[in-house]
């Protein structure tokens, strides 16, 4: 934890901000969604796809942005996991059986290394503006930015978490559990799986999200 700011030592992209909604939840910091996309897990990990076309293997979730957004999105590090509207669950179901080859559920199974790395990265864009990322001087080519993978909204940010970040492993039992959980009726919460392997900055004096990896 890194506290009066951050700490560019630990990043390995730079950091993009997110303004904070004023329509969210208001004791907390909240952001808005404008797409919910799920990757295929042989493009990597990181926010940055291993092939030079962002959008290859990319599912965008057929779902409308009121439903995403329903109750406020709020990013909360004391929610060990994520949890989801459950407006998104036939499509979220729908991509990832497409993507994984399994239906997804919050069930441990038994999986190897490849079969965990081949399970798709969940891809959330956030809103934000040209005056959030001002300080970037090349939106289609910074990783974290839309850039490319929307040009219509480049200055957007897409948060990446992994299959590494999601399935949680027991060690006693050899199993991995899902800790997405589309099935909330009001309300998602990006708890501390959707921040881990990020340097999430929160800016209470400019009201806004940093977020690097």
């Amino acid at each position: 934890m890194t506290l009066g700011g951050t700490d560019e030592r630990l990043h390995t992209s730079p950091m993009v901000y997110t303004p904070r909604f004023s329509q969210g939840r208001s004791s907390f910091f909240s952001v808005k969604v404008r797409k919910f996309m799920l990757r295929d897990g042989k493009y990597g990990e990181s926010v940055q796809s291993s092939d030079k076309n962002p959008n290859k293997g990319v599912v965008t979730l057929n779902v409308d942005e009121a439903t995403m957004n329903k109750g406020g999105i709020i990013v909360d590090s004391g929610t060990t996991d994520t949890y989801w509207v459950n407006g998104i669950r036939d499509e979220f179901g729908k991509a990832f059986q497409k993507l994984a080859g399994r239906p997804h559920h919050n069930s441990a199974m038994s999986l190897t290394d490849d079969e965990l790395q081949d399970m798709p990265t969940i891809l959330i864009q956030l809103y934000s503006d040209d005056d959030a990322n001002s300080h970037v001087d090349d939106k289609f080519h910074t990783p974290g930015l839309a850039g490319a993978m929307d040009p219509q909204h480049p200055s957007d940010v897409i948060l990446a978490i992994p299959p590494s970040h999601y399935m949680e492993y027991n060690p006693d039992k050899d199993t991995y559990t899902s800790r997405f959980y589309p099935s909330e009726r009001s309300g998602s919460v990006l708890g501390a799986n959707a921040m881990m392997g990020h340097d999430v900055f929160f800016d209470i004096d400019k009201q806004r999200i940093g977020w690097a990896e």
